[in-house]
């Protein structure tokens, strides 16, 4: 039975958004259980309210750090002048302040790789 060690970037084409038909391709790199753990300890503080120490949940701050985790590179991202958007990260976070919604889409997509490879594995270990 073969089963993952590493982790694995996947380039995902044929996002279907209203891109001006642009051919768009995003590497991503599909996160761990293990990162998530610790981006979700990252972007949760510790905070006294009334004498007493609550944790304080950033979703902006976790999110952020999501996209940037999964997000590895793109093709075919142009501004509204044509020119090509250069994927770092000053670029992910304007892209997903002003077009959340392909960000999310990238991120989904993303996660059901994860969850895909969840499934195989289960499937392999039953047989």
């Amino acid at each position: 039975m073969k089963i993952a060690t590493s982790k694995k970037e996947v380039w995902l084409s044929h996002i279907d958004l209203d891109l001006k038909d642009k051919s768009v391709k995003v590497l991503v790199s599909p996160l761990t259980p293990k990162e998530i753990d610790k981006m979700l300890r990252e972007a949760t503080k510790d905070k006294w309210k009334r004498n007493q120490l609550k944790e304080e949940f950033n979703a902006y701050e976790y999110k952020e750090g999501k996209i940037n985790r999964v997000i590895k590179d793109w093709k075919g991202f142009e501004d509204e002048n044509g020119k090509a958007i250069p994927c770092n990260a000053e670029m992910k976070k304007v892209i997903y302040l002003y077009n959340p919604e392909l960000i999310d889409t990238i991120l989904a997509k993303a996660d059901e790789l994860t969850s895909l490879e969840e499934s195989v594995k289960e499937a392999e270990i039953k047989n």
